[in-house]
């Protein structure tokens, strides 16, 4: 059985050891920690699963199929600013979220976009009534899940 022991619980004497038996395996620690960033104008080509979705969306484009939708129902007072900031603190953090698909020379690549503030998009339903509020939070929540996602557009 082998156990993982995090670098950092290992005295300075024993971090020197193990980067010098890394270094004889040819193992660059310096970069090891890192994940080098890649250019902004890199081509980047499409993962395996992001081929399959692409596919499917070229044989029938348009439909949500796709699409993954859920709903939280958040009780108090939105921090509207919090909430948007935390947002786009993901959206930076994953470009995944960011990726949208485009075809150059018949091969279909990622187009990963900046990251960019998000802001929230808020609907009073006020003016209804209270018991036709939740039929009519129902009915925009269908109507958001069945809104077909555009690959090469993105949200």
């Amino acid at each position: 059985m082998t156990q993982k022991i995090n670098s950092s619980q290992l005295s300075a004497e024993q971090q020197h050891l193990l980067e010098q038996l890394l270094r004889e395996e040819g193992i660059d620690v310096a970069a090891g920690d890192q994940i080098p960033r890649r250019r902004s104008d890199d081509q980047l080509p499409l993962s395996f699963a992001q081929q399959r979705l692409w596919f499917l969306d070229q044989l029938e484009p348009g439909t949500s199929t796709y699409n993954m939708a859920r709903a939280y129902r958040l009780i108090g007072d939105l921090k509207q600013a919090v909430m948007e900031d935390a947002l786009t603190a993901l959206l930076r953090r994953h470009e995944s979220l960011r990726t949208t698909f485009a075809t150059n020379d018949g091969q279909a690549r990622q187009i990963i976009a900046a990251p960019a503030p998000f802001k929230l998009s808020l609907t009073d339903l006020s003016n209804h009534p209270a018991a036709e509020r939740e039929a009519a939070v129902r009915q925009f929540m269908q109507t958001e899940a069945d809104r077909p996602f555009d690959l090469s557009q993105g949200p």
